[in-house]
C-alpha cells in the first residue's frame, strides 16, 4: 500500500512539472539556454515516467495477489523495486537541480534588466 501511496504522489508532482514544461515552451524565447534546458527538462520526465510506470507494473502485480502471496511476491521484487525507487529518486534530484539553475538564471536576467531600467540618465 504504501508503495501504491508514493507512486500515485509521484505521478502528480510528474504531472506537474510537465504542465511546467508545457508553459515554460510555449514561453520560451528559444534561446540556446531555452532549448538546452528544456531538452534536460523533457530527458529528465521521460526517464521518471519511464521509471513511474515500471514501479507501477511491479506494484500493480502485488495488488491481484492474495496475501501471502503478496508478502512472497514482495521478498522476490523487493530489490528491484528499492533499485527503480533509488533511481526515480536520482531523477527527481536532477530535475530539481535543473530548476533551481533555470531559476537563478532568470533571477540574474531580471536584475540585469532591473539595473538597465534604473540607470541615471
Amino acid at each position: 500500500m504504501t508503495l501504491s501511496n508514493e507512486l500515485a504522489d509521484i505521478a502528480v508532482v510528474l504531472a506537474r512539472l510537465d504542465d511546467t514544461r508545457k508553459t515554460l515552451e510555449a514561453d520560451a524565447s528559444n534561446s540556446p539556454t531555452d532549448v538546452e534546458f528544456l531538452g534536460a527538462l523533457n530527458d529528465n520526465l521521460r526517464k521518471a515516467g519511464s521509471l513511474l510506470q515500471e514501479l507501477e507494473v511491479l506494484s500493480n502485480k502485488l495488488v491481484v495477489c492474495s496475501t501471502r502471496r503478496k508478502r512472497i511476491r514482495w521478498l522476490l521484487e523487493k530489490s528491484k523495486a528499492a533499485e527503480l525507487q533509488a533511481s526515480l529518486r536520482d531523477v527527481r534530484l536532477r530535475i530539481n537541480e535543473l530548476l533551481v539553475a533555470r531559476n537563478r538564471l532568470s533571477l540574474r536576467q531580471y536584475q540585469t534588466l532591473f539595473q538597465i531600467l534604473t540607470l541615471p540618465e
